[in-house]
């Protein structure tokens, strides 16, 4: 997919790009777009925009004021978006670093408002995916500007994930977020399994034929994804959820994956 096939798939990609170069002035180096539209898992109406914004030089508060104000502009003029853009801004020096220093990084994302934090090497599984898969909306390839990352690391950002799983429990008060630990972790054990990142229906599919067991809790929690409004998980949600993911992560320990 390359950019003017994302913006004609996703026409907001357009308002998005336009307004983050008018807003930035000449400071954007580059806008990445990666998740569920490059993956193929973007469903209309449900799934969030995923973007990278590469600055030129660290963003100052005076900078994240006027990107709050063009966020909000957005959400005015298309509520429908609301709590579905994820925006992270870093500058290309602490892109370049982030193995090495933890840099400023501006993040908006679903239930967060835009704020900033301190990212380094826990931002891997990220930056690796934009590099193998992100598609350039703005500015010279995203491989031109992400150095190259070993699988190997990568894969290794995904075990420390997973490592927590079983805590994701405690955090999935509703059915959204219970969805996204249930196919997070499904997605996880096919990456460790088959040494690549794949779409979160792909992974699903596999999952229910690894775990017939489990394919009813897997097919839950693929509509809760898409459910208009999040709702509250029953405690036999709750139960299944967090023995599947004891499940999971067991086994990942186990067969050493």
């Amino acid at each position: 997919m390359d950019a003017t096939a994302a913006i004609s798939r996703v026409p907001m990609l357009k308002r998005v790009h336009d307004d983050i170069r008018a807003t930035l002035d000449g400071e954007l180096a580059g806008l990445y777009l990666y998740g569920s539209i490059v993956s193929g898992d973007f469903i209309p109406g449900t799934s969030d925009l995923d973007l990278l914004a590469v600055t030129q030089r660290d963003l100052t508060t005076a900078d994240l004021e006027l990107l709050e104000a063009m966020h909000a502009a957005i959400v005015r003029d298309h509520p429908e978006w609301e709590d579905r853009i994820e925006v992270a801004y870093l500058s290309a020096d602490g892109l370049r670093t982030f193995k090495e220093r933890r840099s400023p990084l501006a993040i908006i994302s679903p239930g967060e408002p835009l704020h900033l934090i301190d990212a380094g090497s826990d931002w891997l599984m990220n930056w690796y995916l934009i590099r193998t898969g992100g598609v350039a909306l703005f500015g010279p390839p995203v491989t031109d500007v992400i150095a190259p990352i070993a699988r190997e690391d990568y894969l290794d950002a995904v075990r420390e994930h997973l490592s927590s799983a079983d805590a994701w429990i405690a955090r999935a008060t509703s059915r959204k977020p219970g969805s996204y630990a249930v196919l997070t972790a499904a997605r996880g054990h096919y990456t460790l399994t088959h040494g690549e990142h794949a779409s979160k229906a792909k992974t699903a599919s596999w999952m229910t034929e690894y775990f017939p067991e489990w394919a009813g809790l897997i097919d839950r929690a693929q509509v809760w994804r898409v459910m208009p409004l999040d709702q509250p998980l029953t405690n036999d949600d709750r139960r299944d959820i967090a023995a599947y993911l004891s499940i999971v992560t067991k086994l990942i320990r186990d067969n050493d994956l």
